[in-house]
């Protein structure tokens, strides 16, 4: 509203007008007519571009639509395109079906457990409270916690909660328990939230990266394909056709999930 008021009194301003994401002319026409709030007629020009699954459709009758999507396109284009969807919900039944599908087919090796770490999402208040967190999940520290032993990329579980004092027991990684003042310094996040998965990944699948490792250029929503574990070894190869040999130790590997959907938030980083 203050920008509206602003722009509504002549204030001097540059307006940007020229789209450079959307390269297909189709789909460029709907964009600008969409930032002319010209909702219905943005949609209704793309044709059968758009699925209309219906009003009441939840998770399943969404995922079966893509999926149909999904297979119409790689049979025409040949190759594995990644199914966008707006929850994570969704993206897990996505990535269900679609799996399920390309093992049938013989397109997937054969399999294995792999323990992972899956992110819990909570907003920045929920994670000031010890009530919000649940024995078992897993701290990793992206800032060392000195007072506590605790270094960046270290990780220690959650035992206990004392949500009176607003503390959360832990048993660390490399060994001790300690207490988390999560009162102290509340404004900075030094460690995110994880809950322990054991996902199967089979040779030949599609996987992403759930946390960034710099060094390596490894990013988060980033996809790789796992062409063969064998000996202990992971030997990867990602979108830009460069592979990596990583032991099957890398803690790294802890943090990967099925590629085959992606949120829209992470799709767009």
């Amino acid at each position: 509203a203050p920008w509206r008021l602003a722009l509504n009194s002549e204030i001097q301003h540059a307006t940007m007008t020229e789209i450079r994401r959307q390269k297909d002319p189709e789909v460029k026409a709907a964009v600008e007519r969409l930032a002319k709030s010209e909702i219905s007629g943005a949609f209704r020009s793309l044709g059968d571009r758009v699925v209309q699954v219906g009003r009441e459709a939840g998770d399943i009758h969404l995922a079966n639509a893509a999926v149909a999507a999904w297979n119409t396109y790689r049979q025409q284009s040949g190759g594995l395109p990644p199914i966008i969807v707006p929850t994570n919900s969704l993206r897990a039944e996505v990535a269900g079906q679609v799996r399920t599908q390309l093992v049938a087919e013989g397109k997937l090796g054969d399999g294995q457990a792999v323990g992972t770490l899956a992110p819990v999402r909570m907003s920045r208040a929920e994670a000031g409270l010890a009530s919000s967190y649940r024995e078992g999940q897993v701290l990793v520290f992206h800032r060392g916690v000195k007072e506590l032993g605790l270094s960046k990329n270290d990780s220690a579980t959650v035992v206990g909660r004392d949500e009176r004092n607003n503390l959360l027991i832990l048993d660390r990684e490399k060994g001790g328990r300690v207490s988390l003042d999560l009162s102290a310094d509340p404004n900075k996040r030094r460690f995110e939230t994880y809950s322990s998965k054991d996902l199967e990944v089979r040779q030949g699948e599609t996987l992403v990266w759930d946390r960034t490792d710099k060094d390596r250029d490894f990013k988060v929503g980033g996809r790789f394909t796992v062409d063969k574990i064998e000996k202990g070894e992971w030997h990867v190869r990602t979108a830009d056709g460069s592979t990596t040999v990583l032991k099957d130790s890398d803690p790294q590997l802890r943090f990967i999930s099925h590629g085959s959907a992606a949120t829209a938030d992470r799709s767009q980083g």
